[in-house]
């Protein structure tokens, strides 16, 4: 019920209205209508969206073929990604998603093609890493891995194979008359006639310079033979001419069968480059068969003997340095120390270089030689801030190919100035592979090191070398020096090295100073530093 209250305003008199309705028929009324709306609330739901599911069928599965497709590009599946990917419109028809799509494409073109540049890149490093970039043969790095298995498999099924180690004759004249270009295409022409003659089972490697190895991996004694008989055939129709002049070209060859004749590469092929030599002894152009003889024995044991001699001084720390001190003629003083390698035997006395560098070089101990020469100067050089030291490296230091990297790391650990290292190599290592030794004195260079070119003057065309090396520092060979006071050819060839040095900038320094006679000549002559008995011996104290 409802009641209304109401005021008469004439005759001044409240009025109360009681008004009955039916409340329960309205709020039926009112749930009925609720009900309606929300039908028609729901029915509009379900068709919008319907309609916007229609509208958003075609981009929802535009998106989950991306989504799908995706996963390729993580994989570098790059071909299934680009087919997989949903196909873009053009034009006023394009949305969003073609614009995810177009970039989805060029991240996976530009991903492919660094991942091709990666992979040649990496093919191309590894490619390096086992051939010699010159004759595209096995370095000897790989020749060491692809023997190593063939020696495991002949002493298994005991069988026997030959290594032919090749020497050419007369290389170093070619490359003095005509030069290391010259040098560079008879190496060519020797390494394509010798793969061609070759089998497809046999092993080819250019062990550096002009030095190659040949394996047989199943080959008797008369194989071995025919086939040393064969390369010099071969090689002997080699045609080759340089400015103008033509070059007989042969080889001299040693043979070792193994396992009869070594147990290792390194023994191999010492035996091999003995009786290389003994071929070269009785004339170019021949082969000979080691033969372990009584004499050969005797090397062999004596070989055997030093290289457990340097090993043990290794380890224990048996070599020890001495510092040769170089007078600056100019100044009048010491101002550089070449630092020399000694080794103390057992009974503590002095063993000098010339008997067991060889052998290590031999041996390929002289890798961790080197090493340890290098890492007792830097120590020195940090003790001493200022202190400059010459490092006297082997030539075998150009088939070290981890050396470079190692000598960065020890200079960047010791943080001492690079300036103050000077790195040498003899002339004779340097021309023996000139493309190398001159990669190798700019990456010296490169790390702020200066580098020294020693005993500079023995070869048949140094001058023309002296162009082409970048080096900083040449030692004239001691050969001309020490009878410079009495020899007026030395002082000729002295004075004239010197001003060509000078001409390209180059420090020269003269070794063998022996007495003052000679001093004085050096000083007349320009050359910058001395370096002798007469300055003084070597020590394992510094002046």
């Amino acid at each position: 019920f409802s009641c209304l209250l109401g005021r008469d305003k004439a005759a001044g008199v409240d009025t109360s209205f009681l008004v009955m309705s039916p409340v329960t028929d309205d709020l039926a009324q009112l749930a009925r209508a609720n009900q309606v709306i929300l039908a028609g609330g729901i029915v509009g739901l379900l068709v919008t969206g319907f309609i916007l599911l229609m509208f958003l069928r075609k981009p929802m599965h535009r998106i989950r073929q991306l989504a799908t497709a995706l996963p390729d590009l993580g994989r570098s599946n790059f071909a299934a990604l680009r087919n997989a990917l949903p196909l873009r419109r053009r034009g006023i028809a394009s949305d969003e998603i073609d614009i995810v799509v177009d970039s989805v494409e060029r991240l996976s073109d530009d991903l492919e093609s660094a991942l091709t540049a990666r992979t040649e890149a990496e093919q191309n490093l590894m490619w390096l890493a086992d051939h010699d970039p010159l004759t595209n043969l096995f370095n000897r790095r790989r020749f060491q891995e692809v023997f190593d298995r063939i020696l495991a498999l002949s002493v298994r099924y005991q069988r026997t194979g030959a290594l032919l180690f090749l020497d050419l004759d007369q290389f170093k004249y070619v490359n003095d008359l005509s030069g290391h270009q010259a040098g560079d295409a008879l190496l060519l022409l020797v390494a394509s006639s010798l793969r061609d003659a070759v089998r497809h089972s046999d092993v080819l490697a250019r062990l550096g310079g002009d030095e190659f190895a040949l394996v047989l991996p199943e080959a008797k004694a008369e194989e071995a033979v025919y086939m040393a008989n064969k390369l010099q055939h071969e090689l002997r129709q080699v045609e080759f001419a340089a400015h103008g002049r033509e070059h007989k070209v042969s080889c001299s060859i040693g043979i070792t069968m193994f396992p009869d004749h070594g147990n290792d590469l390194n023994d191999l092929l010492a035996n091999a480059d003995m009786a290389m030599y003994q071929a070269k002894e009785a004339g170019s152009g021949r082969w000979h068969m080691f033969s372990p003889d009584e004499q050969a024995k005797e090397l062999l044991a004596s070989r055997a003997k030093w290289r457990e001699r340097i090993s043990q001084a290794l380890i224990d720390d048996a070599f020890e340095l001495h510092f040769q001190p170089i007078f600056d003629i100019r100044r009048q003083k010491v101002t550089r120390y070449e630092t020399l390698v000694r080794m103390r035997d057992n009974a503590g006395q002095l063993v000098f270089p010339d008997n067991f560098i060889p052998v290590a070089e031999q041996s390929g101990q002289i890798h961790e030689i080197d090493r340890w020469v290098i890492r007792r100067v830097i120590d020195r050089v940090r003790q001493s801030p200022g202190l400059s030291l010459s490092v006297n490296l082997s030539g075998r230091v150009l088939d070290d190919p981890s050396l470079l990297a190692w000598f960065h790391q020890q200079l960047q650990d010791s943080r001492i100035d690079p300036s103050d290292l000077i790195v040498e190599i003899t002339e004779t290592a340097a021309v023996a592979n000139v493309q190398d030794a001159i990669a190798f004195m700019r990456e010296i260079k490169a790390l702020g090191c200066r580098f020294a070119l020693d005993d500079f003057g023995s070869g048949f065309s140094s001058f023309a070398y002296l162009k082409q090396l970048p080096v900083d520092i040449v030692k004239i060979d001691g050969a001309f020096i020490q009878n410079l006071a009495t020899s007026a050819d030395d002082q000729l060839f002295v004075k004239a090295l010197t001003d060509v040095a000078k001409g390209l900038g180059k420090v020269t320094v003269a070794e063998f100073v022996e007495n003052a006679e000679t001093l004085a000549l050096l000083e007349a002559f320009g050359v910058d530093f001395a370096q002798g008995y007469h300055i003084g011996r070597p020590s394992p104290r510094l002046l």
